[in-house]
């Protein structure tokens, strides 16, 4: 049916974007690539997020249960995930906000003047790590 091979092929495409956090975590450099890969993943998931709730998507999964389709619970799934990964992504994205000024602030500072923006830098980091559950259940193994 072609219902069930749209929701394989959602789920063979979705699924790579969906782990890339566990991929993504060593290859983000910087601070600076942190906010710049959050702030794009959480618009790229929106993005996702609102193709799979627009009307034809939604008539499509209820015909698939309708039938019975085994690829009715994969969608139920692939949309629990996205809707996991989005407000990840869009809480780390807004708790990461405040450190940008910090961190430009940091990078211009002469050698000799680092210490006020480094404390404010650290000291919002902090209250990014106190704040964002997120932050605090990531495991670095």
């Amino acid at each position: 049916m072609e219902m069930e091979s749209c929701v394989q092929q959602w789920t063979q495409q979705l699924t790579p974007l969906l782990e890339a956090e566990e991929r993504g975590i060593s290859e983000r450099s910087s601070l600076n690539d942190e906010v710049v890969y959050w702030r794009n993943r959480s618009q790229d998931l929106e993005n996702i997020f609102e193709q799979l709730k627009e009307g034809v998507v939604r008539q499509m999964a209820a015909t698939l249960e309708e039938i019975g389709s085994a690829q009715s619970a994969t969608f139920k799934r692939l949309l629990r995930r996205v809707i996991a990964a989005l407000a990840e992504a869009q809480e780390i994205s807004l708790h990461l906000k405040p450190i940008v000024k910090p961190l430009e602030n940091l990078e211009t500072a002469d050698v000799t003047e680092m210490t006020q923006p480094l404390r404010v830098l650290l000291h919002t980091a902090s209250l990014v790590w106190c704040t964002c559950a997120y932050f605090r259940q990531v495991s670095l193994n």
